[in-house]
């Protein structure tokens, strides 16, 4: 199962995008998904089930703001 990282804006994907990547992580910045209803930004980042919880480690340390579905 994927889980996808959701941001305001997209500069903040690309920032997490590059942290996400310095880690050595499996991702893919996808288009959001429109099943999650209304979204500030068009695109997100989608990590397997498995890594989410260090996705979210090393987004939460650098402060960035985000949702997760």
């Amino acid at each position: 199962m994927n889980n996808y990282f959701i941001f305001r804006s997209t500069s903040l994907v690309f920032k997490s995008e590059k942290l996400i990547k310095e880690h050595n992580i499996e991702y893919k910045v996808v288009p959001t998904p429109k099943a999650f209803g209304k979204v500030f930004c068009g695109v997100c980042i989608c990590v397997n089930s498995d890594k989410k919880e260090d996705v979210k480690r090393i987004l939460d340390e650098k402060n960035i703001e985000y949702c997760v579905k």
